[in-house]
């Protein structure tokens, strides 16, 4: 949650931030700083990803097998 929250601020901080006009020392604006933003608020998400998965490699990441009778599953998926 914490992620999320510096997330939320750092986004804000760089939608008032893209909008504000070039000046001498950044003489192309501050356009893609929404850009680097988005990008330094996933990798911390992403490496905590990473970090659980490897900490926990019995997780059950595969795919999921249905027991019993599908007949119904399939009757319904083909009628949507």
């Amino acid at each position: 949650m914490a992620f999320d929250c510096l997330g939320l601020a750092v986004g804000l901080w760089a939608s008032v931030a893209s909008t504000w006009k070039p000046d001498q020392q950044y003489t192309f604006g501050y356009g893609r700083v929404e850009t680097l933003s988005g990008f330094a608020n996933g990798e911390p998400k992403t490496a905590t990803a990473a970090l659980m998965l490897r900490l926990f490699p019995d997780l059950d990441i595969g795919v999921y097998h249905i027991r019993g009778n599908t007949e119904s599953v399939c009757s319904v998926s083909s009628s949507i």
